[in-house]
Order: C-alpha cells, then structure tokens, then sequence
C-alpha cells in the first residue's frame, strides 16, 4: 500500500518537487484511515501481512503507530539544519565552489554539483536529484554542502530550513560532517493481519 494526498502530490506535479510543509491533521487522518480499511479489506481477502512505507514523524508513521505495525527497515532519511544558526564543523576543508545560472540555487566543483530549490522560509532538494557527483569521498562532498548552506545564509537571510532527503551512503555520510541532523527516517511497515 502506498498513501497518496491529492494536494501534496498536486503541488509535485506543479512545482516539480515535493512539499516541504508539514502535514495538516487532515493528511494524518486521511493516511490511517486508508491504511485501517486496506487491513481490513486484506484481512478479509486472506492476506497475512500489509505493508507501506514513508517517514517515521509523518503520516505514514502516524498511521504504524495508531494500527501496531513496525518498521522493519529504514531506507532514507531527512537532514536539516537552520542556516543563520548553523556553524561549520571545526576541521571542515574550505571547497570554493562556482554558482551556476540555475532557477535554483546550484553549485558547483571539479567533481561535484548541488542545487537546492528555495519555498518561502524553506530550501529543500532530493539528493538522488539534486547532488550529483564522480567518484567523490564523503570528506570531499561534506564542504560542498557547508557552501550552500553559507549561501543561503548570505543570499537568502530569510530561509530558516534547508532540509534534504537522502537515500545515498555517500551523502549520508557526508551530511553530518557538513553539520547537518537527522529530522526524520524514511520506513518500512509492516501489519501483521491476524483472522478477524
């Protein structure tokens, strides 16, 4: 099973990216409510389990903890980090990185490239999307990311949260060397349907 919330998935198709806001109660309910009467309608079909996936502080999350299914699996996570606080790590190497004429906010070195998309207070990417890099060691990714963030602080004083969804052990391990944390975990669920 896989949720799907008309609006959110209206704005990805007119933006070209996923919403950053939070879910509204609505989007909390609608989620659980499908995920109960899909074990419903799987139980009474003789299936024994039911299985979705999707952030551990979002709806889908919600909707495990509500109904008593567990995580059986993590496979991606959100990173934020607020630039006007944020602090470069101590013992980060400087990357200088050129800017690309992008609609969003790109940069770009010899072996690597970033762009984050600006949404009122909100920078966000996909980093499956949005880094792109050549055989690049954690290490030498982690300064890239500490540039935009730099970026963002300087050029745009009014974003408040860079957040960025990893799916990558490269990225993964470069996020928090940059000085970045982890928001949330992206898992997947599983619902044991026992006869009613």
């Amino acid at each position: 099973m896989q949720a799907l919330y008309v609006p959110r998935e209206a704005h990805r198709l007119e933006s070209g990216h996923y919403s950053p806001l939070p879910p509204p109660a609505e989007e909390f309910e609608m989620v659980t409510g499908l995920y109960r009467r899909a074990a419903q309608e799987a139980r009474a079909a003789s299936y024994r389990t039911l299985r979705w996936s999707g952030p551990d502080t979002g709806p889908d999350g919600q909707a495990a903890t509500a109904l008593n299914a567990y995580g059986h699996g993590e496979y991606a996570r959100a990173w934020s980090t607020n630039p006007a606080t944020w602090q470069p790590p101590v013992g980060l190497p400087d990357a200088p990185a050129r800017r690309l004429p992008e609609p969003d906010l790109t940069l770009a070195t010899a072996h690597a490239e970033i762009s984050a998309a600006i949404e009122g207070h909100m920078a966000h990417l996909n980093a499956g999307e949005a880094i792109r890099y050549q055989r690049t060691e954690p290490r030498t990714l982690a300064p890239l990311i500490a540039q935009l963030v730099t970026h963002l602080r300087h050029d745009h004083p009014t974003v408040t949260e860079l957040n960025i969804w990893e799916f990558d052990d490269t990225v993964r391990q470069a996020l928090p060397l940059a000085g970045l944390s982890i928001t949330e975990r992206h898992m997947a669920y599983e619902l044991p349907l026992t006869p009613s």
